[in-house]
């Protein structure tokens, strides 16, 4: 029997069914991950810097460019973060959190825009001793403006854990891929912006929850279930099919507030399946 962790990205204001488990973890959102029972560190960069030749077109005052363009030089973006404040020579979890990347809008002319996308990939520069180290990656999401939020625990772990006392952390952010046209986002690291932060747990506030994650299926869990109630009428009861039959729901959390549905109130467990009762107003309507 295979092992599954159930971390399904799901519309804002859709529902975490989970069944026999804690509450959900938001990606986006350090504290609402229930392994993280303390203060989280958040460290701003001490120096940002644009890498590479910005593409044709694009002059921006107030942002820093990433692009990845045919037959164009790329742009890349470094940031530096001073890690001497933290005490630990170890932590459990380090993530990267750049606020509100966006398109960069551009002119092509005879160029079309397709449905393929790159990656954003962190890396350790390279140096003389080796080529740059991939820390991180995730899907480049077009649109609206997008937070990426990205786990670079082992770049951190391995500064904290130099001989030689160095701790400034450099990491260069590049979209990789394909390159194609209008691959063109801009961050933004004016004053009055989230700046790019490092948000780094220590131990005392970290609850390891691994052995529940890896739990095989027999075990009748499902770890962190993500689910949507849709209904052609909210007025009307939501019945909502899980990935396995239940024989009891731990907690129903809507992603939106955060907040917990009440047993016998909110919803029920009815022949396995999750069901929302008539009015609630966290049921979406699919009209």
């Amino acid at each position: 029997m295979r092992h599954f962790i159930h971390r399904v990205h799901v519309p804002r204001a859709a529902l975490i069914a989970a069944v026999l488990c804690a509450a959900c973890a938001r990606a986006g959102n350090p504290e609402s991950d229930p392994r993280i029972t303390g203060s989280v560190s958040r460290l701003a960069a001490t120096h940002v810097e644009q890498l590479g030749t910005l593409p044709k077109g694009v002059a921006p005052a107030d942002a820093l460019v990433l692009s990845n363009e045919p037959d164009a030089p790329s742009a890349g973006i470094a940031l530096e973060f001073d890690l001497a404040a933290l005490a630990d020579r170890i932590v459990p979890l380090a993530r990267l959190r750049l606020a509100d990347v966006a398109k960069v809008p551009v002119k092509r002319p005879g160029a079309r825009q397709s449905g393929e996308r790159g990656a954003v990939h962190v890396s350790l520069p390279a140096t003389a001793d080796g080529p740059a180290a991939l820390v991180a990656s995730m899907p480049v999401k077009p649109g609206h403006a997008t937070t990426y939020v990205l786990d670079v625990t082992d770049a951190v772990n391995a500064m904290l854990g130099r001989l030689d006392g160095a701790r400034t952390l450099r990491l260069e952010v590049r979209i990789t891929g394909k390159p194609l046209p209008y691959e063109v986002y801009g961050l933004p690291v004016a004053v009055g912006h989230t700046q790019p932060t490092l948000e780094v747990v220590s131990e005392p506030a970290w609850n390891d929850d691994w052995e529940e994650g890896i739990a095989p299926l027999t075990t009748a869990m499902i770890y962190r279930e993500a689910c949507l109630p849709l209904v052609e009428d909210r007025a009307a009861e939501a019945v909502v099919q899980l990935l396995y039959p239940a024989r009891r729901i731990i907690e129903v959390v809507c992603n939106l507030t955060d907040g917990k549905l009440e047993a016998g109130r909110d919803y029920e467990l009815r022949c396995g399946l999750l069901v929302l009762r008539a009015g609630n107003t966290v049921v979406r309507s699919s009209a």
